[in-house]
């Protein structure tokens, strides 16, 4: 049936989790080992929400020097997937029903570009939510833009085999993944990217939240159809 051929795509952070607590905390917590105040939660959020650099925050909060913001970097990246700061990310509200929706459609795929597949099981366990994933892509590189390593996850692990499908992310790479493998784009606005931002991106649905998907599933199936 088609349902049972339905891939959805999920990405991790954003969708399924509220990551601006851990994201908020390091940088707070690493401007201040430089000795210099933080911005605000909103402030430094709505920042990373219009897709401004980490680099260019640290400069609005006062820290230019070359070599401080290459060790600002370095620690960063460190221990932004570190249990202890996994620990501050949120299940989203109606998370866990839209999981146990869409696993009644088809197959759900978590597909995400951390760099620590181990931390990611670690913190799937710990939230519980790993019985609702029929598999899961995770990888990273360096040297290729998020949207590419989406990409070549799916072509490398035969996920489009003709089915249809729908990719669900709160950022640009999840659209343009989407866009050039054929799936179904939905932007979802309450993550890192603002609704101006991801409008712009021209995904085929936007949604406030995970929740608001599932409510509009019908009226997304009947567009998916016509893919």
């Amino acid at each position: 049936m088609y349902f049972q051929k339905m891939n959805i795509f999920l990405d991790f952070d954003g969708p399924l989790v509220d990551n601006s607590q851990r994201l908020y905390s390091l940088y707070a917590n690493l401007v201040r080992e430089f000795g210099s105040q933080p911005l605000s939660l909103d402030t430094y959020w709505n920042f990373k929400r219009d897709c401004i650099k980490e680099e260019e925050i640290l400069k609005i909060t006062g820290i230019n020097d070359p070599s401080k913001v290459q060790e600002y970097l370095s620690k960063r990246l460190e221990h932004v997937e570190s249990p202890y700061y996994l620990n501050l990310n949120r299940v989203i509200d109606g998370c866990v029903n839209a999981l146990r929706f869409f696993r009644k459609q088809g197959k759900t795929i978590l597909i995400t570009t951390r760099r620590s597949k181990k931390n990611l099981l670690w913190e799937i366990e710990q939230k519980k939510l790993s019985p609702y994933f029929s598999g899961i892509l995770c990888g990273f590189d360096a040297s290729l833009p998020p949207s590419e390593v989406k990409i070549r996850m799916i072509n490398e692990n035969g996920c489009m085999d003709g089915s249809k499908g729908i990719i669900i992310g709160d950022t640009e790479a999840e659209i343009l993944c989407g866009k050039k493998v054929g799936l179904f784009t939905i932007a979802i606005t309450g993550g890192i990217r603002s609704r101006d931002y991801l409008t712009g991106m021209n995904p085929d649905k936007i949604f406030d939240n995970i929740s608001q998907v599932v409510h509009a599933w019908d009226s997304i199936l009947r567009e998916v159809k016509g893919l």
